[in-house]
């Protein structure tokens, strides 16, 4: 009994002194970098060769911040980009989740659509501690994927948008469950879909626009989840279950999933599981 102890007395010991060092772990990452803003088709231009970016090697939680913007049918016309400080106004919430859930990484993103001018901006928020420059990393992959694919207007504009606007609008409406016909004023009736606000209904509104807010955690402690969604859109409805879960899918492949190919990535990675799991076996057995 005092053997048993004095081994878990051992072990708590080191546990303890593992957590200490753990949370005193620190990080080179670039920080205080202005605003850097790529032109499309032109390199990535790297944070150490603006004389404002800081080389700190004590920083606990590296972040950034990459924005791109498209109008009409292009690849982005620029891509901004920032090492530090995001400025977003749940900064500080986001690297209390990291340290409390004790996440490698918390990546925000957001997609906002602007129907009537053709317009996208793709926002990604980046909060990790897995290794030195691992924001700088994280936003290098992301400057790759958002260069190469075009504006998601595009995808999606079947989904939520018509001109001249119809003279009959029909939209889900949540408190009944049923698709009700809007009242037409000045051709400005739009189905809307508000998460925050947990609306589904008629609306009357000049603008036809998309706004979705997804968060990924690594490792998955908290759940990868539709955090914010506001819909507004002139198509027969178009702010019903399903055709919100469409577009909440396209929005969230042109923000960090895989959009060439994209009916192939599941099962594309499931093999790539599967073989690695018969590896695994292989090896073990013989």
């Amino acid at each position: 009994m005092i053997r048993r102890k004095t081994m878990n007395g051992g072990l708590l010991s080191i546990f303890t002194f593992a957590c200490l060092i753990s949370s005193s772990i620190q990080l080179f990452c670039s920080t205080n970098c202005p605003i850097i803003q790529v032109k499309y088709s032109d390199p990535f231009i790297e944070p150490a060769h603006h004389s404002s970016c800081i080389n700190d090697t004590s920083i606990k939680i590296c972040k950034g911040q990459i924005l791109a913007y498209y109008k009409g049918k292009n690849s982005p016309e620029y891509i901004n980009y920032t090492l530090g400080t995001i400025g977003d106004i749940s900064e500080r919430e986001n690297e209390n989740s990291i340290n409390t859930y004790s996440l490698g990484n918390f990546t925000k993103y957001k997609v906002l659509i602007n129907a009537k001018t053709e317009e996208t901006r793709i926002i990604s928020d980046i909060y990790c501690t897995v290794d030195d420059e691992c924001a700088l990393s994280e936003i290098k992959k992301l400057f790759v994927k958002y260069n190469n694919q075009i504006n998601p207007f595009y995808e999606l504009k079947s989904l939520i948008y018509v001109d001249p606007p119809p003279k009959k609008l029909y939209c889900f409406k949540m408190a009944t469950g049923t698709s009700e016909q809007c009242a037409i004023t000045n051709d400005n009736s739009v189905c809307i879909a508000n998460l925050e606000n947990l609306k589904q209904e008629c609306s009357v509104e000049s603008d036809i626009e998309i706004y979705e807010e997804f968060i990924l955690t690594s490792p998955h402690t908290i759940p990868l989840s539709l955090t914010n969604e506001s819909v507004k859109c002139n198509k027969n409805n178009c702010n019903d279950d399903d055709m919100l879960a469409k577009i909440q899918d396209i929005t969230r492949d042109y923000a960090y999933g895989t959009v060439i190919m994209k009916n192939n990535a599941r099962r594309q990675r499931e093999g790539i599981n599967q073989t690695f799991c018969v590896f695994i076996l292989m090896f073990y057995f013989f």
